[in-house]
């Protein structure tokens, strides 16, 4: 099991990994190469041999986990694709993908936002990548431009929005229950 850095996220950990692990075996091979006295040896046609399959496997290694994150990474966002294909036509898919905004998911029914945390995972993912010069697909980038935003919008409608309306509801609950009390006096 590679080691992974704490605040990488797992595939995108292991690519990294793979490099890393890369590097530390080409600096020694490169000091090897420039000794001129060691190239004509027997044991150093071994080590280049040794060398290439062990890059080879690494390489292999990255590109197996790197189209693994390319795959999932197109999976979760080109379903608005898919859904063109089938329902032809985009007002079908507006109404296809119409979620709630705001959700009650808990007991005491307060009102929580519709946000995938996963999408916070992928702009970690795509940022990491970016930094580190792999490819990543084109709304990989338009995400990361928006990040900011994203982020903000999330951050100020869940503290403006949902607090408004929880107060919001709870004065309705309390008036209601005053209007229901008042009827029960009454009879």
């Amino acid at each position: 099991m590679p080691n992974i850095e704490r605040d990488h996220p797992t595939i995108v950990g292991r690519i990294l990994w793979a490099r890393r692990m890369y590097r530390r075996l080409q600096i020694p091979y490169l000091e090897f190469l420039k000794r001129k006295e060691l190239q004509s040896n027997s044991r150093m046609k071994k080590i280049t041999n040794d060398f290439l399959i062990v890059a080879n496997g690494l390489a292999i290694y990255e590109l197996v986990y790197h189209r693994h994150w390319f795959v999932r990474f197109l999976f979760m966002f080109d379903w608005i694709d898919i859904l063109l294909l089938r329902y032809n036509t985009l007002p079908n898919v507006v109404n296809v993908l119409c979620s709630p905004l705001l959700i009650r998911p808990n007991v005491r029914r307060q009102l929580e936002i519709n946000y995938d945390p996963s999408i916070d995972v992928i702009l970690r993912e795509c940022e990491l990548l970016t930094r580190y010069s792999i490819t990543i697909p084109d709304l990989g980038y338009k995400l990361l431009l928006d990040r900011n935003r994203i982020r903000f919008d999330y951050e100020r409608l869940k503290v403006e929005k949902i607090n408004k309306l929880n107060l919001l509801f709870f004065e309705v609950r309390k008036y209601i229950s005053r209007c229901c009390w008042k009827i029960f006096q009454d009879y």
